[in-house]
């Protein structure tokens, strides 16, 4: 596969000139057809555009994209590393705080108050410190299970996601080589790379086949159709399968996982679209452990169930 991809970018370098000649033509023409007669039109040249570019202010430009989409990878990265070999000392951290701090003092003053009013023997002593260690192991479990969810929510995310959109560029890919569109396999690894940015991935990914077919076959007709066929899969992808198998496996409402990524996208941008499932995830399950009735009631409205 890494050599059919190498050779296919090796020819998008070689085919470039015919490409760019073949846009020329098709705008050239779409302009006299409909009547315009700008010369920036009827004598358009991608090559005089890219001639008057500023490459110092583009390369400025694209270093700094780079660099902020290397920083939110490795934001991204680090986020989930913390997450697999941090999770340990946060569960003791908060094993300390919510189960030793808390179970001890309420069995003690329970203990105290029985004691000032009924006097206790040796038997209800041990009654009341095996009572202790009893609720301590319970809370323990819980809290215990509680990170475990989390770790196991997290991968499960992670396993689905790759696997929607890997499923998502294959099915694109062979779709653009039954159309005959050159660079097939090209087209189907940016699916696979574009959709891990939710809504607005989907649709650039839609866009380089359309545009494509556009130049390649300079049919009206057969550039509807590629745009009709890889637009239906891709809304069958990522808007009925992939909310269906994340709220299966994270048990979460689909509506709630739009609003969160609307939320964390307004928070974080990017790098909150990409952590909005998994953080969500994490919320739902802690208020899934806790007794309150208000965060029961919250966590049925984000379950699927």
């Amino acid at each position: 596969v890494s050599q059919f991809l190498i050779d296919s970018f090796l020819r998008l370098g070689e085919d470039a000139p015919v490409y760019a000649e073949k846009l020329n033509t098709m705008v050239r023409n779409t302009a006299v057809s409909i009547g315009i007669k700008s010369p920036s039109l009827t004598k358009f040249s991608i090559q005089d555009i890219i001639s008057k570019i500023d490459y110092k202010i583009l390369a400025g430009g694209v270093f700094t994209s780079t660099f902020n989409v290397m920083g939110n990878l490795l934001f991204l990265l680090f986020f989930f590393i913390f997450v697999v070999t941090g999770h340990k000392n946060i569960y003791e951290a908060f094993k300390k705080r919510f189960v030793l701090r808390r179970v001890r003092p309420e069995l003690k003053k329970i203990k105290k108050h029985y004691q000032e009013k009924v006097p206790i023997n040796q038997d209800q002593t041990q009654s009341f410190d095996e009572k202790l260690e009893h609720e301590k192991s319970e809370k323990e479990l819980q809290l215990s299970d509680t990170f475990n969810k989390i770790t196991k929510q997290i991968q499960h995310y992670l396993i689905a996601k790759i696997s929607i959109n890997l499923a998502a560029g294959v099915v694109v890919g062979i779709t653009a080589y039954l159309f005959g569109l050159d660079f097939a396999l090209i087209l189907g690894l940016f699916t696979f790379l574009f959709n891990f940015i939710p809504t607005i991935g989907s649709a650039i990914a839609l866009i380089l086949p359309v545009l494509l077919s556009l130049i390649q076959f300079d049919s009206l007709g057969s550039t509807i159709a590629v745009a009709v066929v890889i637009g239906i899969l891709q809304t069958l992808f990522f808007n009925v399968i992939e909310p269906m198998v994340m709220g299966k496996r994270l048990n979460l409402n689909p509506l709630v996982i739009l609003i969160a990524v609307l939320i964390w996208g307004y928070i974080w941008g990017i790098i909150g679209m990409l952590l909005a499932v998994p953080l969500t995830a994490i919320i739902k399950i802690i208020i899934s452990n806790s007794k309150s009735k208000n965060l029961i009631f919250l966590n049925d409205i984000m379950s699927e169930d």
